[in-house]
């Protein structure tokens, strides 16, 4: 369920530790303009990570690691389940690897994804209209496939089809993700630094805050019978099926768009089987049962978190 992330590492000698990995070969910037090569950034990529020093005015001399912790484990494209335990063994393994301090290395962004084996991904990520009144952004993939997606409030909800990206022949998957890419929006899941992320309860919050969007959004169903509807009914659904009518609603009425997107989710869970929208977040709680920590799990993680704890936030100092 975590997939991408970003952190900031400002201790020097666990810089020159990284640094002095035999496995990562650091590469400087070469400036086309000058003809010269840059002291900084300094770059490097190994196991589906990317290391890069860098010595901003702003920010200071640190040390990103950014990418994939599911691709990191995993050692291949992430369609595929990722358990709670195996993210947090990743992360510790890191954390041994190089003596870093994670109460002292500040989280920058998180990625909370699940993905979902379902018969007809295309049609459900077709599905969704809008959200608060705005239409989504489509894009393409460089390699294959599209997605869709919107920004808000420093989250990036994304959705797309997962087994085109990954080209998986066997399997058909939807993935439904959330981006945490601002200091303020993790603060709020109590997310600063790579110790928060080892909690065993970590991903409760941004699990809860996926769902709460997707209760927001606008979702078509493939269910709808609107022959059972009145005339005046059956008009307000097909009149905001289209994205562009809620963003043209949303500029012309703005103080009565909300009640409205109530009225037509109202109505699209009246005359279909299922709300889509409790269809979605049943989706995502099973999967995320699926792949929290058990009870038992809890209770080792929980010590090990006690043990690392007491071992680093004594050298806290972000």
């Amino acid at each position: 369920m975590g997939d991408g992330f970003t952190l900031w590492i400002y201790d020097e000698e666990t810089i020159q530790k990284i640094r002095e990995d035999k496995n990562l070969t650091f590469l400087n910037k070469f400036d086309e303009l000058s003809g010269e090569y840059l002291e900084y950034p300094k770059i490097a990529e190994a196991f589906g990570l990317k290391y890069i020093i860098s010595n901003h005015q702003k920010h200071g001399y640190h040390l990103e690691i950014t990418g994939n912790i599911h691709i990191y484990k995993k050692k291949k494209c992430n369609y595929g389940d990722l358990r709670t335990p195996e993210m947090l063994e990743a992360f510790y393994e890191l954390v041994l690897k190089y003596n870093i301090n994670p109460f002292s290395t500040k989280l920058v962004s998180f990625e909370f994804g699940v993905n979902i084996e379902t018969e007809e991904p295309n049609t459900i990520i077709e599905q969704f209209v809008s959200y608060k009144g705005k239409a989504f952004t489509e894009e393409r993939f460089k390699n294959d496939g599209y997605y869709k997606y919107f920004k808000t409030g420093g989250n990036k909800f994304k959705l797309y089809n997962k087994s085109v990206h990954c080209k998986v022949k066997d399997k058909s998957i939807l993935r439904i993700e959330l981006r945490c890419g601002t200091s303020r929006v993790l603060r709020r899941h109590n997310l600063q630094t790579l110790g928060d992320l080892l909690n065993p309860n970590s991903l409760i919050s941004i699990k809860s805050n996926l769902i709460n969007e997707i209760k927001k959004m606008i979702i078509w169903s493939k269910e709808l019978n609107i022959n059972d509807a009145t005339v005046k009914e059956a008009k307000l659904i097909e009149h905001f099926k289209t994205p562009q009518h809620w963003v043209d609603y949303q500029k012309k009425y703005p103080k009565a768009a909300l009640k409205k997107r109530h009225r037509i989710q109202s109505l699209i869970s009246k005359y279909s089987y299922h709300s889509p929208n409790e269809k979605i977040v049943a989706m995502i709680e099973e999967k995320y049962n699926e792949l929290k920590l058990t009870e038992t799990e809890i209770e080792y993680y929980s010590m090990k978190y006690k043990i690392i704890y007491e071992q680093f936030h004594k050298n806290h100092t972000l």
